[in-house]
């Protein structure tokens, strides 16, 4: 169902947004995805480029949606991407 998706930028936040319903948990004011996928990764499953990855991934860092947790090993995705996409995610969990 993602890559239905009609844009590659909402393809990128359903994945990063299931993935974190899926696997990841709440923390305070944002959820947590405890691992990381590399941008060539995200491209291989989503069916973009890896440069349209990596310049859309930098501008939800830019916008304060997401970033790297403290050690780097996982994802901070913020709740407004979460709630953004949450109806879809629900769809997909039921």
């Amino acid at each position: 169902m993602i890559v239905t998706s009609k844009s590659t930028s909402l393809r990128i936040e359903r994945l990063i947004c299931t993935l974190t319903s899926r696997f990841g948990f709440r923390r305070k004011e944002e959820y947590f995805l405890p691992f990381l996928l590399s941008h060539e990764k995200i491209s291989n499953l989503l069916g973009c480029t890896r440069s349209t990855v990596t310049r859309y991934m930098l501008a939800l860092r830019e916008h304060g949606i997401l970033d790297l947790s403290a050690n780097g090993e996982g994802l901070i995705v913020s709740e407004e991407l979460m709630n953004r996409h949450s109806r879809f995610c629900g769809q997909l969990i039921d």
